[in-house]
């Protein structure tokens, strides 16, 4: 039963990935969006390659964030494993500068918007659930459901992406957080009895999301890397505006 469940939501997340590809497509943006002069259909790929490989990357990557995620408790619970990966902070504020805190908030920042889009994921089944769906089902009908979402939750859903966009623009930021995470699980692979291979695979996993926006923002300046995120909160935006009225 629970595989049949998860099986659903990663066919729910096929479909919103696909329906992302569509909307990510240089045409297609700059009928909806008044698209700057020099962002051209590469930057748009980018822009498209980014959305769908940070934040909503494929099934079989979300497997392994799922995974990792599901023993985020342990860590609370367990301090032995939160001190292991903390390790000593005097010497970890050597290594890694006075941007150690931010690096840290901004890490945490990326699971805040995987919370979210899984949030967001358990509101999509429990709709296509409600609806009696079962899979395959169609693009309209995924669209049927995805407008279903109550507005504000969507809206939630929206924001809390655009807060996680807007740390990827501070790429020095993005840059000293991904070292600590490589820190990080550099750590974890020497203590194999107290972290599971799942673990570090879901962290190594989001390090390359982290990484992958890091070589995409560290290529453009300041005042084009905001217009990017803007962008993407437009389109996004854009695509929510298409809500039939009587589910508004």
């Amino acid at each position: 039963m629970i595989q049949e469940q998860d099986d659903f939501k990663y066919h729910l997340i096929d479909h919103f990935r696909n329906l992302v590809a569509k909307r990510y497509q240089y045409d297609h943006l700059n009928e909806i969006i008044d698209l700057p002069e020099s962002f051209d259909e590469a930057d748009v790929d980018k822009v498209r390659d980014l959305f769908l490989e940070s934040i909503y990357p494929p099934p079989e990557d979300r497997k392994l964030l799922d995974d990792a995620f599901k023993n985020l408790r342990s860590y609370i619970v367990n301090p032995v494993k939160a001190i292991g990966l903390l390790g000593n902070i005097a010497v970890a504020s050597l290594k890694f500068g006075p941007k150690l805190p931010q690096a840290i908030r901004a890490g945490m920042l990326s699971l805040d918007s995987y919370l979210s889009a899984k949030r967001f994921e358990e509101q999509l089944y429990k709709i296509a659930s409600e609806k009696h769906e079962s899979p395959p089902i169609t693009e309209d009908q995924f669209k049927e459901i995805a407008y279903s979402v109550p507005e504000d939750e969507a809206q939630a859903f929206l924001k809390e992406i655009s807060g996680f966009l807007h740390s990827l623009t501070d790429t020095e930021l993005l840059k000293k957080t991904v070292e600590i995470l490589n820190a990080v699980t550099a750590r974890m692979e020497k203590r194999p009895r107290l972290y599971s291979k799942q673990e570090i695979d879901g962290i190594r996993l989001g390090t390359e999301i982290l990484s992958h926006g890091h070589r995409v923002f560290s290529g453009y300046s300041e005042d084009e890397r905001a217009r990017i995120v803007d962008i993407i909160v437009d389109a996004e935006e854009h695509f929510l505006s298409q809500r039939p009225e009587e589910n508004e």
